[in-house]
């Protein structure tokens, strides 16, 4: 059986540019409007609900072109369920906190979340093993100090604010060690696709995953601490980037495997 072509498709960086002038458009629309945005569902959560959509149904495309090859068509299909749950995590969030009116964490939205990270894992450990059989003594390192660090500045940072010790405070921790996690195993992942043709879509990858730990833990480890989460708050724009970035790797996977 003839093997599947690998097409090199360059970064078209106007597409780059609609990224960003959309993530400025909403930072400005949330400042100027936002006693509005506070209070009302906005473009901005629209977005935000649609970004993992998008990414997950061009993983799901992906993972369906490629299910022959094996390795590829399962890993992206793990991809795509995991970024459908965040859409359904998204949904639930924005339904109990824009129509409620409740407190929407902890809530069940939080399961979609918490079970999204073994798919995201899945996709991320399979896609290296394949691709790299062994890890050397000084990579599990670097990995394991960016896991220990993130976790122990969470829970410095967390502690010296006296806490309530609730479960809201351990999904905390879970959410900020599996993004620790999830940043380690993405920046592996480039570091061993760097040299090929899927070097940049990886990267692409990298950089929306990195974005996204970032905004998480910004969230976690401040914003619900000290309790200055908005709906206005910039972290919401900073996740809807992440999920655009991933999108737009993810459509450039299918153009390029």
């Amino acid at each position: 059986m003839e093997s599947t072509p690998i097409r090199v498709s360059k970064i078209d960086f106007r597409v780059i540019a609609l990224i960003a002038g959309i993530t400025i458009g909403l930072l400005i629309f949330d400042y100027k409007y936002e006693d509005y945005v506070n209070a009302h569902f906005t473009i901005t959560d629209v977005v935000i609900i649609l970004s993992p959509l998008v990414a997950g149904i061009f993983a799901v495309i992906v993972a369906k072109r490629y299910w022959s090859t094996g390795v590829l068509g399962k890993t992206y299909l793990a991809l795509g369920i995991a970024l459908l749950f965040y859409f359904i995590a998204n949904v639930i969030y924005s339904y109990l906190d824009r129509f409620e009116h409740v407190s929407a964490y902890p809530s069940v939205a939080d399961f979609f979340w918490v079970t999204m990270y073994p798919f995201l894992y899945y996709h991320l450990v399979v896609n290296i093993k394949f691709f790299k059989k062994s890890v050397g003594i000084r990579t599990k390192i670097w990995m394991a100090a960016i896991i220990i660090g993130t976790t122990v500045s969470y829970l410095v940072t967390s502690l010296s604010s006296n806490p309530t010790l609730d479960f809201g405070y351990y999904l905390g921790l879970y959410y900020v060690v599996v993004d620790a996690g999830l940043l380690s195993l993405s920046i592996l992942a480039a570091l061993v696709f760097r040299n090929s043709v899927l070097g940049k879509v990886w990267l692409l990858l990298v950089v929306g995953f990195l974005v996204y730990s970032i905004a998480d833990y910004w969230y976690y480890d401040y914003l619900t601490l000290v309790n200055q989460y908005t709906d206005s708050h910039p972290v919401n724009v900073i996740w809807v980037l992440a999920w655009m970035i991933i999108a737009y790797a993810l459509y450039k996977h299918r153009k390029t495997l």
